[in-house]
Order: C-alpha cells, then sequence, then structure tokens
C-alpha cells in the first residue's frame, strides 16, 4: 500500500518522501517495509507504542471517526454488520468537509 502513495506522489506532485512517521505497528515495521524505504531514502520515525500523545492528529481523528460512526448507528438504528460501510463513509465525509473548509479559508484570508 505505501508503495503505492509513494508512486502516486512521485508522479503526481514530481517530489519524493522524505520522511514516514508511524506507530510500531506491524503493518510499518517489518522486513520488506524496512527493505524499501532506504532504496528510496526515505527516513522511518517510530512513536512509542500506546502513547496517543506522540500519534495526536491521528488518534484524534480514528476516535472522532469512531465515535460519530457510534452515533449514527445508534440513531439511526443501523445494524452492526454494516458497521464498516459507516465509518468508511463517515471517514469520506470528513474528508471532503475538510477539503471544502481548507479551500474556503484560502480563499477569504
Amino acid at each position: 500500500m505505501f508503495r503505492d502513495f509513494y508512486a502516486y506522489i512521485q508522479n503526481r506532485f514530481n517530489i519524493g518522501v522524505q520522511i514516514i512517521r508511524t506507530d510500531n505497528g506491524t503493518e510499518y515495521v517489518n522486513h520488506e517495509f524496512g527493505n524499501f524505504l532506504p532504496e528510496k531514502a526515505v527516513l522511518h520515525q517510530t512513536s512509542c507504542p500506546d502513547t496517543s500523545p506522540q500519534n495526536g492528529v491521528a488518534e484524534r481523528k480514528n476516535r472522532y471517526l469512531l465515535e460519530i460512526a457510534r452515533s449514527l448507528m445508534f440513531t439511526m438504528n443501523v445494524p452492526k454488520f454494516l458497521w464498516s460501510e459507516v465509518v468508511m463513509t463517515n471517514c469520506y465525509l470528513s474528508n471532503q468537509s475538510d477539503a471544502i473548509r481548507s479551500s474556503w479559508d484560502e480563499d477569504y484570508v
């Protein structure tokens, strides 16, 4: 997945990724990923495990997405098997509203 992201950034913006910061999750701390990063001269920084303050923005965003999903499911009596769809839809809408808000802020600053 990171390889796709890296290729997208390089092709779309004609720049490389210089630093990636992750928690110590197994998806980013493994042999294959560890070999890919030095090939591309990407510095990998990891935070201490289970430390929300170091993972700040991402942890807050995840908590926000899950809280909204729980609220929507409870309010609308959505069946539990649709949990992932609710979270993904919430994430999409949240990202769209952030993009609209940031473009509006740039226009009127």
